[in-house]
């Protein structure tokens, strides 16, 4: 429901009952005119439970903190490494077939492609063959031990033979090795006596999480270099940072901050430098801070753009930069939406309880984003509508306008 549509709906639910209540009235020209219901001390907008339904308001909790010194700074979401996985293929080839789509949850190790490789049956070639020379080389070694044990042979054609069983055992680990390079499992393969060998492999992803990027489609040449699959998982989320060199020494790793988005103006996340790079970006004169973010409810998406508000501190003999804010007393930051203004007064509402609300007014700090900082007004543990505030607004401007007329 828009949010016309939701104030056309209160009015529209009040002004019903203003003519239930004239409708009565004429139907008794003696009546007595009603008298205008008390509200309770400190209330100043109520709704009646239908009103209140239709409005949808979202209320939050007023916490107070005090006010830190912060750097602000611009920056975009990224995957975090570690939890990430770029999947491609090892050796040229053609995908023949594909398990999985974008939006697919993967459990480590799952198969998300099969591709076609001629290198990939030419190594595999090599392994059988290299198994073949050591078995004959077994059977090369076991029958000159015999002879030996009937002298029937001499000590050179032993140490030969066990020389060559030894050049063939190593033939074998290298051709095992080369298996495990392109992604194969030497158990996997078989023996001498099996059939020609596959010159299929599969694309297995190394990390559990959800598919994210797919490139790979059927009959495509792929190559080395390709990157055909993205595994991640979005549960914690970096935001890079570009950070002035005059606030380098009022950020450390370990700060907390605060984070909004474009898409969420009324959500603030929160996030922790977690590392300060070492190297001053000798052009713009930055350093880059990367800031991790918990996002269990994932609406956090990478390549986000986003606003950090560092909490940092004073730097020493400084003027604190020009996107800084200074130190002061205790304050409560509270989402822009909660604020309305009437003939230029800030003001929230403060709710008493469901369906009545007083009308405060408060007195703004700073602004920053899709916060504002309350430096008088406000208490601690107060419950204001942060969502829905204009219709409350909407109804006392009803109220007054009734009253002058």
């Amino acid at each position: 429901m828009s949010d016309a549509v939701r104030i056309a709906y209160v009015f529209a639910l009040v002004g019903g009952l203003s003519t239930i209540g004239v409708g009565c009235k004429g139907a008794s020209q003696e009546a007595a005119p009603a008298a205008p219901a008390k509200r309770e001390p400190g209330v100043d907008v109520e709704l009646a439970p239908g009103a209140l339904d239709a409005a949808r308001l979202a209320t939050a909790v007023v916490s107070v903190t005090p006010r830190a010194t912060t750097v602000v700074a611009l920056g975009s979401l990224d995957f975090a490494q570690r939890k990430v996985a770029r999947i491609g293929p090892l050796l040229e080839g053609r995908m023949v077939a594909l398990n999985v789509k974008t939006g697919d949850h993967v459990n480590a190790g799952a198969v998300l492609a099969t591709m076609e490789s001629l290198d990939i049956g030419r190594t595999r070639a090599d392994y059988i063959a290299a198994v073949a020379r050591r078995e004959r080389a077994d059977i090369e070694l076991a029958r000159e031990k015999q002879l030996m044990e009937r002298q029937l042979t001499t000590e050179h054609a032993l140490v030969e033979a066990e020389t060559e069983r030894k050049l063939a055992d190593l033939g074998v680990r290298a051709s095992s090795e080369r298996l495990h390079a392109v992604g194969i499992d030497a158990r996997g393969v078989g023996s001498a006596g099996a059939m020609a060998p596959s010159t299929t492999v599969a694309l297995t992803t190394p990390m559990a999480g959800e598919v994210m990027e797919v490139t790979a489609r059927v009959g495509q040449p792929v190559r080395a270099s390709d990157t055909l699959f993205v595994v991640g998982s979005l549960d914690e989320l970096w935001l890079d940072i570009d950070l002035y060199e005059r606030d380098l020494g009022r950020v450390h790793e370990g700060d907390t901050a605060r984070i909004v988005t474009v898409p969420y103006p009324g959500r603030v996340f929160e996030g922790r430098v977690d590392h300060v790079h070492a190297v001053v970006d000798r052009e713009k004169r930055v350093v880059h801070v990367r800031l991790v973010l918990p996002n269990p409810d994932r609406l956090l998406r990478p390549g986000m753009s986003a606003t950090a508000r560092i909490s940092a501190a004073a730097a020493a003999g400084g003027d604190g930069g020009a996107d800084a804010d200074s130190g002061g007393a205790a304050i409560a930051v509270i989402p822009r939406s909660a604020i309305q203004s009437i003939d230029g007064q800030p003001f929230v509402f403060v709710e008493k309880r469901p369906g009545a609300y007083e009308m405060r007014a408060v007195e703004k700090g700073s602004e920053y984003e899709a916060l504002v900082e309350i430096v008088r007004g406000l208490s601690e543990g107060e419950k204001i509508v942060v969502d829905g505030a204009f219709i409350l607004k909407s109804e006392v401007l009803r109220e007054q306008m009734g009253k002058n007329d």
